[in-house]
């Protein structure tokens, strides 16, 4: 593999190593929960710029290796070690072009503008922000929808128990209080209370009541 295609592969695992950072940061959840098309979207856009970066970095960087080499070579019978050491940074043609088109990037994203009839229109900056905080939307909303229906779930589970087994856990895991509250919830809107009060376990405390024995 030459070292181009090496350069664009590292600066696409630097960009999902970014984008990884930036949204379990952002959300303040695992990285499989952050998993969602606006994610990739967001992905996207930073690979494409970092891309682009690289590539311009890889056609600029040849004369600044030939550069180091040649001074190399001249200082080779003064400062042997110095010019091993600036050799072998040189030889790293597929490192350097990622390395500084994604730092490169990060300057773009800071001072780019794109202008339409003398107007500022939009920043680099403002497109991947944008794009970013779409997909910590997404990937919180995504997360509510998914606590909400394991505690759906749980509760559907829970309200199998007999009264006085989950007034017991109630009373244990959420307090006495809160047993005499939920029972005058369920009286006063005529609901389910064993289903009001697996809910109110399954939402306030959801890992220890998940582990609460129900027969099947």
């Amino acid at each position: 593999m030459s070292d181009l295609p090496l350069s664009v592969l590292i600066a696409i695992a630097l960009s999902a190593l970014i984008a990884a950072i930036e949204l379990s940061r952002g959300t303040g959840l695992s990285l499989r929960r952050c998993i969602t098309t606006s994610a990739a979207l967001y992905f996207a856009i930073l690979a494409v710029g970092t891309v682009a970066t690289t590539l311009l970095a890889s056609a600029t960087l040849p004369n600044a290796a030939v550069n180091l080499q040649t001074g190399g070579t001249q200082a080779v019978a003064a400062d042997p070690p110095t010019s091993t050491s600036m050799s072998k940074l040189a030889g790293l043609g597929w490192f350097w072009p990622a390395f500084i088109g994604v730092f490169a990037f990060e300057v773009l994203l800071q001072n780019l503008n794109i202008s339409f009839l003398g107007r500022g229109v939009l920043s680099i900056n403002d497109w991947i922000s944008k794009a970013r905080e779409i997909a910590v939307a997404e990937a919180l909303k995504n997360n509510v929808a998914r606590n909400t229906a394991l505690a759906q779930e749980l509760a559907t589970k829970l309200a199998r128990l007999d009264e006085a087994t989950l007034n017991t856990h109630v009373t244990m895991l959420l307090g006495q209080e809160k047993l005499q509250e939920l029972e005058r919830i369920a009286e006063n809107s005529k609901a389910n209370p064993r289903l009001i009060k697996a809910l109110a376990l399954a939402q306030s405390s959801y890992e220890k009541a998940s582990v609460i024995p129900v027969a099947d």
